[in-house]
């Protein structure tokens, strides 16, 4: 067990007082009594410091392995399937559709002729 800083100021004045009669108003033990107060006080608000970063310590631990054991489901994504025919949109001519007018792919503007083109090219070919 470690001896704290004020229990030894403390058994050196009660040394001082009760072994050599030293009288306990001496400036030397009045002041040593002053500073035994302080690092006391010192002491308990370290250990308290140090209780309350022990239990957020342990706080933290118990959220991160809650997150570490909590299984999270992931929902399996739909594989997008698109129907042939494909055909270009009707109002700026850049955008595949399929059958069911399901955006494939939009080309950038200026590019209607490439969307003709990869509409026939899918139509013929297929997708995969």
């Amino acid at each position: 067990m470690k001896t704290e800083n004020s229990e030894h100021l403390q058994w050196l004045h009660n040394r001082f007082v009760n072994q050599h009669n030293e009288s306990p108003n001496v400036d030397f033990l009045i002041r040593l009594r002053e500073i035994i107060e302080e690092e006391a006080e010192q002491e308990k608000r370290f250990r308290e410091f140090k209780k309350f970063l022990e239990e957020r310590k342990t706080e933290k631990t118990r959220v991160i392995e809650e997150m570490k054991n909590k299984k999270v489901e992931v929902p399996e994504r739909k594989k997008k399937v698109w129907k042939p025919p494909f055909r270009v949109g009707r109002k700026q001519n850049r955008a595949v559709l399929d059958s069911n007018g399901v955006e494939l792919v939009v080309f950038p503007f200026g590019a209607e002729k490439l969307a003709e083109q990869y509409c026939k090219l899918i139509n013929k070919y297929g997708i995969s």
